[in-house]
């Protein structure tokens, strides 16, 4: 299995959407907007080849590789 390496950002609105944290949500507590937010996820779902977030958050949480 190949190691996949998320950037800071990525790694963090990750985990904050693994917390239950909405888009809109992150993007208050990050200072940025909700678009950015999704254009962060949308990167993230491409290195892992993931159709949904629920799918991205599922493959983090349940494998290693991944550097956060």
């Amino acid at each position: 299995m190949k190691t996949i390496k998320f950037t800071q950002r990525e790694s963090i609105i990750i985990k904050l959407k693994k917390e239950g944290l909405s888009d809109r949500m992150v993007a208050t507590q990050l200072g940025i907007s909700y678009w950015t937010v999704r254009s962060y996820l949308s990167r993230a779902k491409i290195k892992l080849e993931c159709q949904t977030t629920l799918e991205l958050i599922s493959k983090c949480c349940n494998r290693s590789g991944y550097k956060w």
